[in-house]
């Protein structure tokens, strides 16, 4: 016999008709914990980047119909009578957990706000003032009092990042800051040349703020500071002669291949700068402190090669960048003094392909000598990144020399003489004649000659020195580093603060947009995807 109540009408307001299988997963539980995680992975590229990449609107156009969706049919349930009981009881439960967590998470952050505690666990430890500003302040505040003031706008949402950064300079006791209001200062405004909000000016002396000497940053980060605290720093400047005339780097050059980085940077450290036709003389100017041959693409001349010698034979310092696949001469002049680069290319199974170059062409090192001062600051985790770089074989000239290589390739590193190498996109794997071993990608020599000691510091690459590249990782305090040893300026060694364009300060290998996509594709996607299978399960498992 037929049921009555099944000619009853329903209680159920009606539904879209679905196939059973949507249906089924549709009304999945852990539908809307999906959705959730998908806007949560799509804010972290954002969050760090400051821009809208692909991956955040893949993720949001997926989340945002799924939250709507599950909204649309926890309201319908509510219109079900018979329902609604329980699932009211079930939302408020969920409600008040919500609730206390965030009640908890603000506690939790007054707390810690009031307590002054600061934790820093990552491994580069980027939430912490690097070295190089802790010396800045304290060597600038030695020369009198250093205070900051922060200029803004009442609404600027930048100003409190660059607060809490001046905080924590402030927390030194080397420094005292103070904001001011754009227009409140008309007179400070004119003579700092202040334009927008969120400018700092540093500061160093006392009397009235316009009669002090005073350092302008526009655009405030770790790093810019850095550089306004070293331009204050008390030093004499010492001159770095740049060779040109057999097609070396420009530093005045700002494309990508070009090196005005690398000037400006000089500038910024305390050194002048200035350029000689090695061609068209026959010695080094004596104010020379140090002389910067950048990557030659053609030979030197004889004239020039011993020129280089006799400074050298002076107790001159010399900083060469050498090219695989490139004679210059000046292979064979490094050779005398110890330095014997051959003509072959570094292959490091170690490292990934870059930008479409054989594999292993492009090392990524991390091993550096620990007792010299260029590198005794870098550390495993601290990387540096060559494009395409040649080796080193080190021998000592005389027995009171000191010769060390400074960067060290992985193990597995070998010296391919093949050009073809460098054409093909497939992995080679060394000859069996050819023994794999660490290899030395930058050296150094210290020369006592009577009452002199020459200095010289070798690079088998110059890539990690041009625009696009000395900012990665860590290229940039390697090259200055090893600068200010060649100068016999020990004191200038330090770990800079990392601009790198990403707002947490790290410093991804160039280009950053090929650094970003893998990130996100790797680094993002397989946890997310990993995630999202877990809570189906989890979800289908409690139904």
């Amino acid at each position: 016999m037929a049921d009555p109540r099944s000619n009853r009408p329903s209680d159920r307001p009606s539904e879209p008709r679905l196939d059973r299988r949507w249906q089924r997963w549709l009304d999945t539980p852990g539908l809307g914990l999906i959705g959730a995680l998908a806007l949560a992975f799509g804010a972290i590229p954002v969050i760090w980047t400051d821009q809208l990449p692909v991956f955040s609107l893949v993720n949001f156009a997926i989340g945002t119909p799924i939250l709507l969706w599950v909204l649309v049919r926890g309201l319908r349930r509510l219109r079900n009578a018979s329902a609604a009981s329980l699932y009211r009881r079930t939302l408020l439960r969920g409600g008040a957990l919500v609730a206390g967590a965030l009640v908890l998470a603000v506690a939790a952050e007054r707390l810690a706000e009031r307590s002054g505690a600061q934790f820093d666990w990552s491994a580069e430890r980027l939430y912490e003032l690097s070295p190089a500003i802790l010396e800045g302040l304290e060597a600038v505040s030695a020369q009198g009092p250093i205070e900051a003031f922060l200029y803004r706008d009442a609404f600027d949402p930048r100003i409190r990042s660059t607060r809490l950064l001046l905080g924590a300079m402030s927390d030194t006791g080397h420094l005292e800051f103070d904001e001011r209001r754009l227009d409140a200062h008309p007179d400070e405004e004119d003579c700092f040349a202040v334009g927008s909000s969120n400018t700092i000016v540093l500061t160093l002396g006392s009397g009235p703020p316009c009669q002090r000497r005073f350092e302008r940053v526009d655009r405030p980060t770790e790093g810019t500071l850095f550089e306004a605290l070293f331009r204050m720093r008390p030093f004499d400047r010492q001159t770095v002669v740049v060779a040109r005339g057999a097609g070396e780097g420009d530093l005045q050059d700002p494309g990508e291949t070009g090196y005005s980085g690398l000037g400006e940077a000089l500038l910024t450290e305390g050194y002048r700068v200035r350029e000689i036709v090695l061609a068209a003389g026959d010695r080094i100017p004596e104010d020379a402190d140090v002389v910067l041959v950048l990557a030659p693409q053609r030979e030197l001349l004889p004239g020039s090669l011993e020129a280089l010698d006799a400074y050298l034979a002076k107790g001159g310092r010399l900083m060469a960048f050498l090219e695989p696949g490139i004679t210059t001469g000046l292979e064979e002049l490094l050779s005398r003094y110890g330095l014997t680069s051959p003509d072959a290319w570094v292959v490091d199974p170690a490292s990934a392909s870059l930008e479409g170059d054989a594999p292993g062409l492009s090392p990524l090192a991390f091993r550096y000598a620990a007792r010299h001062p260029a590198t005794e600051l870098l550390s495993g985790n601290q990387m540096t990144l060559f494009r395409g770089t040649r080796a080193f074989e080190l021998r000592k000239p005389e027995p009171e020399d000191d010769i060390d290589g400074l960067v060290y390739s992985s193990r597995r590193g070998w010296l391919a003489d093949d050009p073809s190498l460098t054409e093909t996109r497939d992995p080679k794997d060394p000859p069996s004649d050819v023994t794999t071993d660490y290899q030395v990608l930058v050296a150094s020599g210290r020369y006592p000659r009577g009452e002199n000691e020459a200095r010289i510091v070798a690079f088998g690459d110059a890539h990690l020195a041009s625009n696009r590249y000395l900012r990665a990782l860590f290229n940039l305090d390697l090259v200055m580093n090893a600068l200010h040893w060649t100068a016999a300026r020990d004191s200038g060694v330090t770990i800079r603060p990392k601009n790198g364009g990403v707002s947490r300060g790290l410093q991804f290998p160039i280009p950053l947009e090929n650094t970003l996509t893998l990130f996100q594709g790797l680094g993002l996607l397989v946890p997310q995807l990993l995630l999202a299978a877990g809570l189906l399960t989890w979800a289908r498992t409690r139904t």
